[in-house]
Protein backbone atom coordinates (compact mmCIF):
# COMPACT_ATOMS: atom_id res chain seq x y z
CA UNK A 1 0.00 0.00 0.00
CA UNK A 2 1.03 3.64 -0.55
CA UNK A 3 0.31 6.52 1.84
CA UNK A 4 0.68 10.15 0.69
CA UNK A 5 1.29 13.39 2.57
CA UNK A 6 0.80 16.70 0.74
CA UNK A 7 3.40 19.32 1.74
CA UNK A 8 2.61 21.77 -1.07
CA UNK A 9 1.84 25.36 -0.06
CA UNK A 10 0.55 27.78 -2.69
CA UNK A 11 1.18 30.67 -0.26
CA UNK A 12 4.95 30.13 -0.47
CA UNK A 13 5.86 31.15 -4.04
CA UNK A 14 9.61 30.51 -3.70
CA UNK A 15 9.70 26.91 -2.50
CA UNK A 16 6.03 25.98 -2.69
CA UNK A 17 6.59 23.65 0.27
CA UNK A 18 5.53 23.57 3.88
CA UNK A 19 7.59 20.75 5.37
CA UNK A 20 6.24 19.58 8.75
CA UNK A 21 8.35 18.39 11.66
CA UNK A 22 10.17 15.16 10.81
CA UNK A 23 8.15 13.04 13.25
CA UNK A 24 4.93 14.29 11.66
CA UNK A 25 6.26 13.82 8.13
CA UNK A 26 7.38 10.25 8.73
CA UNK A 27 4.29 9.27 10.70
CA UNK A 28 2.44 9.04 7.38
CA UNK A 29 1.39 5.42 6.98
CA UNK A 30 3.17 4.36 10.14
CA UNK A 31 3.70 1.93 11.77
CA UNK A 32 3.22 -0.19 8.66
CA UNK A 33 5.10 2.09 6.24
CA UNK A 34 8.79 1.14 5.99
CA UNK A 35 9.95 3.37 3.11
CA UNK A 36 9.58 7.13 2.65
CA UNK A 37 10.14 8.67 -0.80
CA UNK A 38 10.96 12.41 -0.89
CA UNK A 39 11.24 14.24 -4.22
CA UNK A 40 12.16 17.65 -2.84
CA UNK A 41 15.13 19.37 -1.24
CA UNK A 42 17.30 22.47 -0.94
CA UNK A 43 20.47 23.72 -2.66
CA UNK A 44 22.60 23.55 0.54
CA UNK A 45 25.42 20.99 -0.10
CA UNK A 46 25.97 20.17 3.58
CA UNK A 47 23.79 18.50 6.16
CA UNK A 48 21.24 21.04 7.33
CA UNK A 49 18.64 20.81 10.06
CA UNK A 50 16.39 18.63 7.89
CA UNK A 51 19.18 16.21 7.04
CA UNK A 52 20.18 15.91 10.70
CA UNK A 53 16.62 15.17 11.71
CA UNK A 54 16.26 12.57 8.92
CA UNK A 55 19.46 10.86 10.09
CA UNK A 56 18.28 10.89 13.70
CA UNK A 57 14.92 9.40 12.77
CA UNK A 58 16.52 6.55 10.85
CA UNK A 59 18.95 5.92 13.73
CA UNK A 60 16.02 5.62 16.13
CA UNK A 61 13.87 3.61 13.66
CA UNK A 62 16.28 1.22 11.99
CA UNK A 63 13.61 -0.49 9.91
CA UNK A 64 12.58 2.76 8.18
CA UNK A 65 14.37 3.76 4.96
CA UNK A 66 14.25 7.36 3.72
CA UNK A 67 14.89 7.82 -0.02
CA UNK A 68 15.63 11.38 -1.20
CA UNK A 69 16.07 12.98 -4.63
CA UNK A 70 19.57 14.38 -5.14
CA UNK A 71 18.41 17.42 -7.13
CA UNK A 72 18.55 18.70 -10.70
CA UNK A 73 21.48 21.14 -10.58
CA UNK A 74 24.13 18.90 -12.09
CA UNK A 75 24.78 21.24 -15.00
CA UNK A 76 26.34 23.59 -12.44
CA UNK A 77 28.97 20.97 -11.59
CA UNK A 78 30.11 19.49 -8.28
CA UNK A 79 28.68 20.12 -4.80
CA UNK A 80 25.15 20.40 -6.16
CA UNK A 81 23.45 17.63 -4.14
CA UNK A 82 21.28 19.46 -1.61
CA UNK A 83 20.06 18.84 1.93
CA UNK A 84 18.40 16.50 2.95
CA UNK A 85 19.83 14.27 0.17
CA UNK A 86 23.22 14.95 1.78
CA UNK A 87 22.27 13.16 5.00
CA UNK A 88 24.37 10.15 5.96
CA UNK A 89 21.82 7.45 6.74
CA UNK A 90 19.32 8.10 3.95
CA UNK A 91 19.56 6.80 0.38
CA UNK A 92 20.24 9.64 -2.06
CA UNK A 93 19.14 9.11 -5.67
CA UNK A 94 20.43 10.69 -8.86
CA UNK A 95 18.93 10.34 -12.34
CA UNK A 96 20.18 8.43 -15.33
CA UNK A 97 18.80 8.34 -18.85
CA UNK A 98 15.94 5.98 -19.59
CA UNK A 99 15.41 3.40 -22.33
CA UNK A 100 12.90 2.47 -25.01
CA UNK A 101 9.69 4.42 -25.54
CA UNK A 102 10.54 6.79 -22.69
CA UNK A 103 13.24 8.49 -24.81
CA UNK A 104 11.79 8.24 -28.32
CA UNK A 105 12.63 11.37 -30.32
CA UNK A 106 15.51 12.44 -28.07
CA UNK A 107 19.27 12.18 -28.47
CA UNK A 108 19.57 10.27 -25.19
CA UNK A 109 21.88 7.26 -25.25
CA UNK A 110 20.21 5.00 -22.69
CA UNK A 111 20.45 3.88 -19.08
CA UNK A 112 24.25 3.53 -19.08
CA UNK A 113 24.51 7.33 -19.06
CA UNK A 114 23.94 9.86 -16.31
CA UNK A 115 21.37 12.57 -17.00
CA UNK A 116 23.28 15.83 -17.40
CA UNK A 117 20.99 17.67 -14.96
CA UNK A 118 21.41 15.15 -12.14
CA UNK A 119 23.08 16.83 -9.16
CA UNK A 120 26.67 15.82 -8.41
CA UNK A 121 28.64 15.30 -5.24
CA UNK A 122 30.64 15.36 -3.20
CA UNK A 123 28.94 16.91 -0.19
CA UNK A 124 30.53 19.91 1.49
CA UNK A 125 32.30 17.56 3.94
CA UNK A 126 33.65 15.35 1.14
CA UNK A 127 31.25 12.39 1.20
CA UNK A 128 30.08 10.64 -1.97
CA UNK A 129 26.51 11.46 -2.94
CA UNK A 130 24.21 10.48 -4.55
CA UNK A 131 24.32 6.85 -3.42
CA UNK A 132 22.63 5.32 -6.48
CA UNK A 133 21.38 6.34 -9.92
CA UNK A 134 18.03 5.27 -11.39
CA UNK A 135 16.25 6.06 -14.67
CA UNK A 136 14.79 9.55 -14.53
CA UNK A 137 15.13 11.07 -17.99
CA UNK A 138 12.41 10.61 -19.19
CA UNK A 139 9.77 8.65 -17.25
CA UNK A 140 6.32 7.95 -18.64
CA UNK A 141 3.75 7.89 -15.85
CA UNK A 142 0.10 8.39 -15.00
CA UNK A 143 -1.39 11.86 -14.94
CA UNK A 144 -4.29 12.93 -12.75
CA UNK A 145 -7.64 12.71 -14.53
CA UNK A 146 -9.82 11.16 -11.82
CA UNK A 147 -13.07 12.05 -13.58
CA UNK A 148 -12.23 10.12 -16.74
CA UNK A 149 -12.39 6.43 -17.62
CA UNK A 150 -9.61 4.83 -19.65
CA UNK A 151 -7.47 7.93 -19.25
CA UNK A 152 -4.22 5.93 -19.07
CA UNK A 153 -4.83 4.27 -22.45
CA UNK A 154 -4.52 7.08 -25.02
CA UNK A 155 -4.48 6.42 -28.73
CA UNK A 156 -0.92 7.76 -28.92
CA UNK A 157 1.71 7.84 -26.20
CA UNK A 158 3.08 11.29 -25.35
CA UNK A 159 6.53 12.27 -26.55
CA UNK A 160 9.20 12.95 -23.92
CA UNK A 161 8.27 16.07 -21.96
CA UNK A 162 4.66 16.06 -23.17
CA UNK A 163 1.32 14.77 -21.93
CA UNK A 164 -1.40 12.80 -23.69
CA UNK A 165 -4.76 12.27 -22.04
CA UNK A 166 -3.94 10.60 -18.70
CA UNK A 167 -0.25 9.99 -19.31
CA UNK A 168 2.60 12.43 -18.78
CA UNK A 169 6.32 12.26 -19.55
CA UNK A 170 8.69 14.08 -17.19
CA UNK A 171 12.33 13.99 -16.18
CA UNK A 172 14.21 14.68 -12.97
CA UNK A 173 15.63 13.03 -9.88
CA UNK A 174 12.06 13.40 -8.60
CA UNK A 175 11.14 10.63 -11.03
CA UNK A 176 14.17 8.45 -10.27
CA UNK A 177 13.50 8.53 -6.51
CA UNK A 178 10.08 6.84 -6.40
CA UNK A 179 11.36 4.25 -8.89
CA UNK A 180 14.17 3.49 -6.44
CA UNK A 181 11.74 3.41 -3.52
CA UNK A 182 9.68 0.80 -5.35
CA UNK A 183 12.82 -1.26 -5.89
CA UNK A 184 13.61 -0.94 -2.19
CA UNK A 185 10.15 -2.35 -1.44
CA UNK A 186 10.91 -5.39 -3.62
CA UNK A 187 14.21 -5.93 -1.80
CA UNK A 188 12.44 -5.70 1.52
CA UNK A 189 9.77 -8.17 0.35
CA UNK A 190 12.52 -10.61 -0.69
CA UNK A 191 13.72 -10.82 2.91
CA UNK A 192 10.29 -10.64 4.53
CA UNK A 193 8.99 -13.60 2.50
CA UNK A 194 12.05 -15.76 3.21
CA UNK A 195 13.70 -15.89 -0.20
CA UNK A 196 17.10 -15.33 1.40
CA UNK A 197 19.40 -17.28 1.44
CA UNK A 198 18.06 -20.04 -0.83
CA UNK A 199 16.35 -17.88 -3.46
CA UNK A 200 13.17 -19.89 -2.85
CA UNK A 201 10.28 -18.66 -0.70
CA UNK A 202 10.59 -20.29 2.72
CA UNK A 203 8.46 -19.42 5.75
CA UNK A 204 11.28 -20.58 8.03
CA UNK A 205 13.61 -17.92 6.65
CA UNK A 206 11.37 -14.86 6.95
CA UNK A 207 13.09 -11.83 8.45
CA UNK A 208 12.45 -8.15 9.11
CA UNK A 209 15.36 -6.42 7.33
CA UNK A 210 16.82 -3.17 8.60
CA UNK A 211 16.79 -0.10 6.39
CA UNK A 212 20.57 -0.34 6.25
CA UNK A 213 20.42 -3.86 4.83
CA UNK A 214 17.97 -2.74 2.13
CA UNK A 215 20.19 0.25 1.36
CA UNK A 216 23.28 -1.97 1.18
CA UNK A 217 21.61 -4.40 -1.23
CA UNK A 218 20.59 -1.56 -3.53
CA UNK A 219 24.03 0.05 -3.51
CA UNK A 220 25.99 -3.19 -3.91
CA UNK A 221 23.65 -4.42 -6.63
CA UNK A 222 24.26 -1.31 -8.74
CA UNK A 223 26.14 -1.36 -12.05
CA UNK A 224 28.89 0.99 -13.21
CA UNK A 225 27.77 3.58 -15.76
CA UNK A 226 29.56 4.64 -18.92
CA UNK A 227 29.58 8.34 -18.11
CA UNK A 228 27.92 11.67 -18.80
CA UNK A 229 26.96 12.61 -22.37
CA UNK A 230 28.59 15.76 -23.71
CA UNK A 231 26.42 18.85 -23.50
Amino acid sequence: KIAFIDIGDSNKPNSGLMVPETDRLFSTGRPNAKIHSASWGSPYPGIGATGYSFDSYMYENEGFLVVVAAGNSGNSGQYTVGDPATAKNILSVGAGQSEGIDIIGTDYLGMDYLASFSSRGPTSDGRTKPDVIAPGAYILSAGALPGEVGECDPVELPMPGDASWGLVSMQGTSMATPATSATAALVRQYFEEGYYPSGVKNANHTTNPSAYLVKAVLMNGAQFMVGVPKL
